[in-house]
């Protein structure tokens, strides 16, 4: 890129200014077992179909809670589970390689990562701007912060006085909200304690295989017992194409 006038020289030698991530897909799944004397007892399609029912859902929901833990993990292995958020909002202190791409060889890979050698300090407006800004390229700018019930507390407690609800959809989602310059500030249990996470969505993605998106595999006899087996499969993967657009705050105290 170059101002010119006229007929001035352009550089056309080529640059190398992006490579190619590589993340892997990652599984999830759960069974669900019904044996032979339940079966019986709830004979009838009725009662045969309200057991099967709250057995689905309740694996189901344990898959994702699986998975909502594994999204703000440091995992780098996609064999393993959800290629983490902690290791892709990280500028090398703990996460040398993301997706393939070593932080030493593409500073771009950096996210912007503030810490305090492990000592719990004041979550505070200037740190909040800060790393806000520092994730920031013009109207690019994070769009969610996510944090444990008691980081938002916290950051309740700094904005009483003029405290208000950020967005009304998300609120009657169940998802207590409030707003930080343009971002808004949510709570997740699934987040890392004594951290903020600053999110841009613009930026993240999470990819589903079309063929394994909570499939149910029919029930089959197991062969060496009185019981019948279901499976309930997903497949995908969280990418970050641009950790440099983001940022995360640790060693958060709660009290301070």
């Amino acid at each position: 890129v170059l101002a010119y006038s006229g007929y001035g020289v352009w550089n056309i030698n080529p640059t190398e200014e992006i490579t190619a991530a590589d993340f892997g897909w990652s599984q999830y799944g759960g069974p669900i077992v019904i044996d032979g004397k339940t079966e019986a007892i709830n004979s009838g399609v009725n009662a045969v179909i309200n057991i099967v029912s709250t057995k689905v859902q309740t694996c189901e929901k344990a898959i994702q809670d699986k998975m909502g833990t594994d999204l703000y993990g440091t995992n780098t292995d996609a064999a393993n589970g959800f290629i983490g958020l902690r290791a892709a909002i990280d500028d090398g202190t703990n996460t040398v390689t993301y997706g393939g791409i070593s932080r030493t060889d593409w500073p771009i890979w950096k996210a912007q990562y503030f810490a305090n050698a492990g000592t719990l300090r004041a979550l505070t407006f200037a740190l909040l701007q800060q790393a806000y800004g520092a994730a920031s390229i013009d109207n690019d700018r994070p769009t969610i912060g996510v944090g444990v019930q008691r980081v938002f507390d916290k950051y309740h407690s700094m904005v009483l006085p003029s405290q208000r609800i950020a967005n009304a959809e998300l609120e009657n989602a169940g998802f207590s909200n409030l707003a930080f310059n343009s971002m808004l500030i949510v709570v997740d249990s699934h987040a890392p304690a004594n951290q903020l996470l600053m999110l841009n969505e613009n930026w993240i993605k999470l990819y589903i295989h079309k063929e394994r998106d909570f499939d149910f595999q029919p029930f089959v006899q197991i062969s060496n017992q009185d019981a019948s087996v279901a499976k309930i499969r997903w497949m995908g993967q969280l990418c970050v194409d641009n950790p440099r657009m983001n940022a995360r705050i640790v060693d958060i105290s709660y009290v301070l």
